[in-house]
């Protein structure tokens, strides 16, 4: 296994997610709440960018980054929207199981095993950046989320997804559904969006 070490890499998290890395694409196994979560928010995602239905890959021509892509579900879907994507992770069987899944089916994906902080020494930014049901994983929330503001375009957007913490989604998650905050960020501002997914 690549130890990637960073501020804000927390070593019994990679471990999970190391032993869970053969399921990304099982849609009975532990990750199908995402699989019929990630239908529904690109057409969320693509309608708050207006690109909804104007043309057959509303995301040709932008370069967009997936931060915490796992076995690379969202970042599939947004390659199928024709956005230029490079995913990252800091589990290695992740970045192995999403590149396998990414060539199976013929997309072209730039995967990287790098921790956030490593990539904003790279000085790339981007269009878009996705960073979904990341910041509960990781050490320092303010200071990941600054890394990642890095990695965004002067006039490019990040959209954020975290799991609500509370009372509402234990009894929620009881039922099936997954409660969860979006932000829409953007240089000039911030839209937060909670909302409940119901997940049959």
């Amino acid at each position: 296994m690549a130890n990637l070490k960073s501020v804000n890499i927390d070593p019994k998290e990679v471990a999970y997610y190391e032993k869970l890395a053969g399921t990304w694409w099982d849609i009975d196994g532990p990750f199908w709440p995402l699989h019929k979560l990630n239908a529904l928010r690109i057409d969320w995602i693509l309608g708050q960018l207006k690109t909804q239905n104007q043309k057959q890959q509303p995301l040709a021509g932008l370069k967009v980054l997936d931060i915490g892509c796992g076995g690379g579900i969202l970042s599939e879907s947004l390659a199928k929207q024709g956005a230029d994507v490079t995913a990252i992770d800091v589990v290695d069987k992740n970045i192995m199981v999403a590149k396998a899944h990414a060539k199976q089916n013929g997309l072209k994906i730039d995967y990287k095993l790098i921790s956030v902080e490593k990539m904003v020494e790279t000085k790339q930014q981007f269009d878009l950046v996705f960073n979904m049901e990341v910041v509960e994983h990781v050490v320092d929330v303010s200071s990941f989320i600054r890394s990642c503001n890095a990695l965004v375009k002067p006039q490019g957007t990040q959209f954020i997804a975290s799991i609500n913490r509370n009372w509402l989604v234990f009894y929620h998650r009881l039922f099936l559904v997954q409660s969860m905050s979006l932000v829409y960020y953007q240089k000039a501002h911030i839209t937060i969006i909670s909302w409940l997914s119901q997940v049959k």
